[in-house]
């Protein structure tokens, strides 16, 4: 297996360190996405806003016409995804849905940007809804994953539809730490075999669901993990606390390959080249691993 290695000064694409709502600041971010222009979009969630970097400036350009539940408004969003066709996922929370921004690269050079609800938009139990969505990942078949907090449980949404089929979790809204059940699920991945990996982060571990299945194998045990991707050849990594984990196949424990100095990252992805981008939600800032 590959071992790659991140230099340990990152650089800071954006923030002052403490928390504002200037267009070089951020408050509470939540996640981060890289497109295929080298467009970095956050999660700004308690300035309720989507912020676009282009050409390595630090100030941000707001997509979302603040908060509240309109189609170009956001309500706290918290997890990203940005699939191969250059689709952008947001899980809007205290809206209870996953938005859809279709190609975000040129949609976004027209703001404030008109998003499609694509999952639930009213709150509740059912599986026509949604409560506390955490984080949103896409599969190869365009089939949407929920991860929601309220309901300790995770929905698949295939496209087009109304409501969401339930994919692990007992699906009741219970939390359980058995192996059919979670509790406060955060980030989630889907890989290509559509098995999912789910950081159940108040069982402190990470959870590995195939497809079909209902129980799940636990994959990492690790403090509080808070988000969790899988590559090519199978490594996992995962967040906890402000730390980056690297787990190998069929290995429960883990490295720590990158840190940041806030204390706490509910988000982060890699880009084509494998720099390593990562929120520091304490802090107000994203950070920026190179590869070496």
């Amino acid at each position: 297996w590959p071992c790659l290695t991140w230099d340990q000064n990152p650089v800071v694409i954006t923030g002052t360190g403490s928390y504002g709502s200037g267009s070089n600041q951020l408050n509470e971010p939540r996640d981060v996405c890289i497109d295929s222009f080298w467009n970095i979009y956050v999660t700004d969630a308690f300035n309720h806003r989507i912020q676009k970097y282009t050409n390595g400036s630090s100030f941000g350009t707001t997509l979302t016409s603040g908060g509240g539940s309109g189609l170009s408004q956001v309500n706290y969003p918290t997890g990203s995804y940005l699939d191969s066709n250059g689709n952008l996922y947001v899980a809007d929370y205290f809206n209870c849905r996953i938005m859809k921004y279709a190609n975000i690269s040129f949609t976004s050079l027209s703001i404030p940007i008109v998003g499609q609800v694509v999952a639930g938009g009213i709150c509740g139990s059912g599986l026509n809804q949604i409560k506390d969505p955490m984080d949103v990942s896409v599969d190869k078949l365009g089939h949407i994953y929920v991860s929601e907090y309220g309901n300790n449980r995770v929905t698949r949404w295939p496209p087009g539809s109304t409501s969401g089929i339930l994919v692990a979790g007992l699906g009741n809204g219970a939390n359980g730490s058995n192996s059919s059940a979670l509790y406060w699920p955060s980030g989630i991945f889907v890989d290509r075999n559509f098995t999912t990996y789910i950081a159940d982060t108040y069982n402190n571990r990470v959870q590995k669901w195939f497809f079909g299945a209902v129980t799940d194998i636990t994959v990492a045990n690790i403090n509080f993990p808070a988000d969790v991707f899988v590559d090519s050849y199978e490594i996992m990594y995962a967040s906890s606390g402000g730390n980056i984990y690297r787990f190998y196949p069929n290995s429960t424990s883990g490295a720590i390959v990158a840190s940041v100095t806030g204390g706490l990252s509910f988000g982060f992805k890699f880009d084509v080249n494998n720099n390593l981008y990562v929120t520091e939600y304490f802090k107000g800032v994203l950070k920026k691993f190179i590869l070496v």
